[in-house]
């Protein structure tokens, strides 16, 4: 009787994925021919089901109506996206398209031990940016659009995040031209999160808009927001399998932690790795049309968790983690083979994508803090150099 029904979900889940890849892909193809917040905790997010989820579901069962009502296929209400985001975290507001983002005209300093200075600042502007200036509605140059999660965020400095990092490389081949590159990363942000800051910050008429995948959680983070929009039930965790993830959680830092969870989800529930990467790339393929239509370039960034790196030395250096989850060298290789498959769908669609595994790899040392394993100063350098190829070319275009 389960396997029935198990084969029964799957079967829901792969026509649902079929269609929602279908439909993004219709949209891609379209312009073409016409011209640190913490971790998402799914324990604590209430489900989303029950009348909430029955009325969207009514409303979306008349193309007719959504589009009397004049609402866009993405919108969550605040309620709704309280449900499925951490809204309730300090320091951050939400947002109709992005559905959370950072609060306004932020200066928190944090303690930080190993970066030079031994504290950083989050800051903001008034858009909630990570950005210490303003933005013009115009700008008479190249602007770049740039986003992302916790890792385009920064667990840095608005200076030291990739984004900048790129602005300066720039700047310092071209001294005379204007450029402008913007951070609108935000933890806790995955795909769906994305999308939305291109319809926020479309306004601004970016030339080109970069989507940095970081492989260590965007994949598993994309499953509940993508599970509501289907109307399909999601998987969920049971006793003993918060057990195991607490476990782990208490013997690892948090960004690694956060990777933990992803992996025991895909290794407790395997067949979400198709839906995973179908929503993925579903939206990719979404956000390049809508960047088309709206006169921008697109360009994705990979940048991978240390567990991608090398699998040796993160068996031995997790080990106790791993064992609290009951995971081994099976489940790593998954995820590297998920970045693999993400990477390879976006070659299929002709997405233009740089993968920060080599690079990284080729480091003197992981370029990630050692007490919370987000990418540090040294990671986010690395990314802004080998964006600044990419970008140059557009540099005259912009002229």
């Amino acid at each position: 009787m389960n396997g029935s029904r198990t084969r029964g979900s799957a079967r829901l889940v792969a026509v649902s994925v079929g269609l929602v890849l279908a439909a993004a892909l219709a949209w891609f193809l379209w312009p073409r021919r016409h011209a640190s917040p913490p971790p998402i905790e799914l324990r604590n997010a209430p489900p989303v089901e029950g009348a909430a989820l029955a009325k969207r579901r009514a409303e979306s069962s008349d193309p007719a109506q959504v589009f009397a009502a004049g609402r866009r296929r993405l919108d969550l209400t605040e309620e709704v996206a309280g449900q499925l985001f951490p809204l309730n975290v300090p320091d951050q507001a939400f947002d109709p398209q992005c559905y959370l983002r950072h609060a306004s005209n932020l200066d928190n300093r944090v303690n930080w031990p190993e970066h030079a200075n031994g504290a950083w600042h989050l800051r903001t502007n008034s858009l909630g940016l990570r950005e210490d200036r303003e933005l013009a509605p115009q700008f008479d140059g190249l602007r770049v659009l740039c986003t992302g999660d916790s890792h385009t965020d920064g667990v840095c400095d608005n200076s030291e995040s990739w984004p900048h990092r790129l602005e300066a490389e720039l700047h310092a081949a071209h001294p005379d031209a204007a450029i402008e590159v913007i951070n609108a990363g935000k933890g806790c942000y995955s795909f769906y999160h994305y999308r939305g800051v291109l319809e926020r910050l479309a306004y601004l008429s970016p030339k080109l808009f970069v989507v940095a995948v970081y492989g260590g959680n965007d994949f598993m983070e994309t499953t509940r927001p993508w599970y509501y929009f289907a109307g399909v039930d999601r998987p969920r965790f049971d006793g003993p399998d918060w057990k195991r993830v607490d476990a782990g959680k208490r013997v690892d830092a948090p960004a690694m932690a956060q990777v933990w969870t992803s992996v025991y989800y895909f290794h407790r529930f395997p067949s979400e790795i198709d839906v995973a990467l179908g929503a993925a790339l579903s939206l990719s393929a979404d956000m390049a049309g809508a960047a088309e239509a709206r006169g921008m370039r697109v360009l994705f960034v990979y940048i991978p968790s240390r567990a991608e790196l090398d699998i040796d030395a993160e068996l031995e250096r997790s080990k106790a983690a791993l064992a609290a989850l009951e995971l081994g060298r099976a489940d790593l290789e998954t995820a590297r083979k998920m970045a693999d498959r993400y990477l390879q769908g976006l070659a299929s669609l002709g997405l233009p994508v740089i993968d920060m595994r080599a690079t990284f790899r080729a480091a003197a040392k992981p370029p990630y803090w050692n007490s919370d394993l987000h990418i540090d100063v040294a990671g986010h350098a690395a990314i802004g150099a080998a964006l600044a190829p990419w970008v140059e070319p557009l540099l005259s275009k912009a002229r």
